[in-house]
């Protein structure tokens, strides 16, 4: 059985269809009626054990069930197969058209135009009964008619009127959200509302959480840039530190100035090494500097002969006399 949904203002929150409650014998004088009754006044009890409904207001019920029909009729099927097939992607071909509800003392009727086959059906006795959708609240009154089928199960003998024992049920896409908020079948619409209101609220707050703290973090792209531009200076230091250290060795006389780009190129790529190298390296070429190195002067050799490379390359770096900085060592 299928069944549909909508919200009913204070009271709950759905409204549930129930298709085949309900059963009208249809007359077997070989004509299909004009008119039938589709619920009857005040109680309706099914005689299928399911719990009976009310129709405590026809005039209302009417009124709802004409305005929300559309073009103002309502289907009669076969077998409830709008409820039922049409859900599952079967079809439901109209036996007739409700073009009419009227209120009467022993209930509610419809006025029906019947189709050629539904007329048939009927007076054949393919079908002899009519069991009519309706709406009720959770507290079981009927609000709303939705159509009716042809049927040959019926549930209820009360009356001249007919139901199959389909049952009724809530729209199972509702009930599949009632329980993954883990609220029971029959909640009012406050709970859930409220409910949903409360997860709401969580989420916001756990976004909120969420948010990086702007004087902790900076953007990624912020930080790439940053990152390129300090390896740009360290590179570029790194680069200034060797020349500075292989000038102080050639003047220094640990190297002769065409090793300097292969001095260059050890200390760019092995810094302590060339450290280690100038550290031993005797100061053979000490008067070959001072002839080819511009600049350099007796003063300035002796001075360099008594510093370390480091100490060289440091003068170098910051445009200090080796000389007047060997007096202060």
């Amino acid at each position: 059985m299928a069944s549909t949904t909508k919200r009913i203002p204070m009271t709950s929150l759905t409204e549930t269809v129930v298709c085949s409650a309900l059963t009208m014998v249809l007359p077997t004088d070989g004509k299909a009626p004009e008119w039938v009754q589709l619920l009857p006044a005040g109680s309706v009890q099914p005689n299928d054990g399911r719990p009976g409904w009310s129709l405590k207001d026809a005039g209302a019920v009417i009124v709802a069930s004409m305005t929300a029909a559309p073009r103002g009729l309502l289907a009669i099927d076969y077998d409830h197969a709008a409820d039922i097939a049409v859900p599952k992607g079967g079809t439901a071909p109209a036996a007739g058209w409700i073009t009419g509800l009227e209120g009467r003392n022993d209930g509610i009727w419809a006025k029906v135009d019947w189709t050629v086959p539904g007329a048939r059906a009927i007076a054949s006795k393919e079908y002899r009964f009519l069991s009519p959708s309706f709406l009720h609240t959770p507290d079981r009154v009927i609000t709303r008619i939705i159509g009716a089928g042809l049927t040959n199960r019926p549930a209820l003998t009360m009356l001249p009127a007919l139901a199959s024992s389909q049952g009724d049920t809530m729209n199972p896409t509702l009930l599949a959200v009632l329980e993954a908020l883990g609220l029971p079948g029959d909640a009012d619409q406050t709970t859930v509302l409220a409910t949903i209101t409360k997860l709401k609220g969580g989420t916001s707050t756990a976004t909120a959480a969420a948010i990086p703290d702007p004087a902790l973090y900076v953007p990624r792209t912020l930080y790439d840039q940053a990152s390129v531009a300090l390896a740009s200076m360290r590179s570029n230091l790194s680069d200034e530190q060797a020349v500075a250290k292989v000038d102080a060795a050639i003047c220094a006389g640990k190297m002769t100035p065409a090793q300097r780009d292969w001095g260059l190129a050890l200390c760019r790529q092995n810094p302590n090494s060339f450290d280690t190298f100038t550290n031993v390296a005797p100061a053979v070429f000490a008067n070959l500097s001072r002839d080819l190195v511009p600049g350099f002067t007796p003063v300035e050799h002796a001075a360099s002969g008594r510093l370390t490379a480091d100490q060289l390359a440091l003068c170098t770096s910051m445009n200090l006399d080796p000389a007047e900085f060997a007096k202060n060592l």
